[in-house]
């Protein structure tokens, strides 16, 4: 059989196999699903396994007229980065625009940075942590982060309002608590979920939203942190 299939691939008087005649053979149902129109011409996919090396094999492939590789891992991981490297630049737009606002409404940097660090250390230390267990940071985990940040803030604008008057800070805290344990528990769920994707964002924003609130008090350490003396 292998003899008579060598001498078949050997006779050059055989025609190459013309798409037409694929298509009227028994095997067009098979092959049917390869096959994708492009215009007046007709491209086969052909699925490859065990490529141990794909740029040593597109580089063979490229004197072949017709033929092109394409690499579907290396497509899903650029789109991956890209959208990664977008989200992030959107990230920085979207808080530096809030740092702006917040400039704009105290009219004074040191209310404005207080308001503001509490949801950037929540970043750093979340990021931090994810680092030091192993966990690779995706475009789940940034976009949990941008949330955060969103909701973070908030906890930080809320103390330094109420920076001034003591009684209203206890209701403030008390409100920031209710609040954030609500997100907490609403988010937080997710991250028991078996999907992983769930589970990320289940992680990034119940663990942000609870740091957030743990660490919203150290915007009304930096707004005392030059407070003016009591017996100056």
């Amino acid at each position: 059989m292998c003899a008579g299939f060598a001498a078949a691939l050997a006779d050059q008087s055989t025609p190459p196999l013309a798409f037409e005649d694929l298509a009227a053979s028994p095997l067009s149902d098979l092959v049917r699903p390869l096959l994708v129109e492009l215009g007046s011409d007709t491209a086969v996919i052909t699925y490859l396994k065990g490529v141990r090396d794909p740029k040593v094999l597109e580089a063979a492939l490229a004197p072949v007229g017709g033929v092109h590789f394409f690499d579907q891992r290396k497509f899903l991981n650029d789109v991956y980065a890209e959208f990664r490297k977008t989200t992030l630049e959107q990230l920085f737009i979207g808080n530096g625009l809030v740092i702006l606002l917040l400039l704009v409404r105290y009219r004074r940097l040191r209310p404005a940075v207080a308001a503001f660090f509490p949801c950037a250390l929540v970043v750093l230390v979340l990021l931090g942590s994810l680092a030091a267990l192993g966990v690779e940071t995706n475009l789940i985990h940034v976009v949990g982060l941008d949330m955060v940040m969103g909701m973070g803030v908030d906890y930080g604008i809320f103390v330094v309002d109420s920076a001034t008057d003591p009684e209203e800070m206890g209701t403030t805290m008390l409100s920031v608590f209710v609040g954030s344990f609500t997100a907490i528990l609403t988010f937080g769920v997710l991250a028991i979920s078996r999907h992983p994707a769930l589970r990320a964002l289940g992680v990034t924003i119940g663990g942000g939203l609870l740091l957030s609130f743990l660490l919203a008090p150290f915007a009304l350490l930096l707004m005392e942190a030059r407070a003016p003396r009591a017996d100056a």
